[in-house]
């Protein structure tokens, strides 16, 4: 009769006798559940120790992306000057009133945090802080959905910043309203 090394990893336990390869499998398999259990368990918990996610968005600062534009005016075709901050990735299309925008100037509020709708926002008029819900135009008001504005933020929507102060920096921030955590934002130096 062969004895089994006591307190080996697939042998936990003493067997007396002719050791088969039918008990081995089994300790090796109860083994092998027994981890997986584990580290299911783990991940689980590892999980639900983090913050929870705002409502179909993602976790963490950047909800959503900018580029920008900037379109140059001129004074003898009475044309304005303005940027664009156009959307180029947002995680969900939540509905517009989800969010609130503020427009700084050289680290100063200038538009306080104010519900994302179309049309100017805020009270500032110099320079003029605008969003647009990106959609087609038909004459004379915008087409309906699914071609026209949504009412949700989306890639392609855009915040305009018309008769800006030149050498100055503007940043225009999205916020998430329940929480108040920064969704997005950009810096536009003019």
């Amino acid at each position: 009769m062969k004895r089994a090394n006591c307190g080996t990893l697939f042998v936990p336990l003493c067997l007396r006798g002719d050791v088969s390869r039918r008990p081995r499998r089994l300790v090796l398999i109860v083994i092998l559940v027994a981890v997986a259990l584990f580290l299911t368990t783990s991940f689980i918990g590892w999980r639900s120790l983090q913050p929870a996610s705002v409502p179909g968005g993602r976790n963490g600062a950047v909800g959503l992306a900018f580029d920008v534009t900037h379109v140059g005016g001129s004074p003898e075709k009475n044309t304005t000057d303005f940027w664009v901050a156009r959307i180029t990735h947002v995680d969900s299309n939540e509905s517009l009133s989800s969010y609130r925008a503020t427009l700084l100037r050289n680290g100063s509020v200038l538009v306080e945090a104010v519900t994302v709708k179309p049309g100017r926002l805020g009270d500032s008029t110099h320079p003029m802080f605008e969003f647009f819900d990106w959609g087609t135009g038909c004459s004379p008001t915008p087409c309906p959905p699914p071609d026209g504005p949504d009412g949700n933020l989306s890639v392609y929507d855009y915040f305009r910043i018309s008769y800006p102060d030149p050498g100055t920096a503007y940043t225009v921030r999205v916020i998430w309203a329940a929480t108040g955590e920064i969704r997005g934002e950009i810096v536009i130096n003019t």
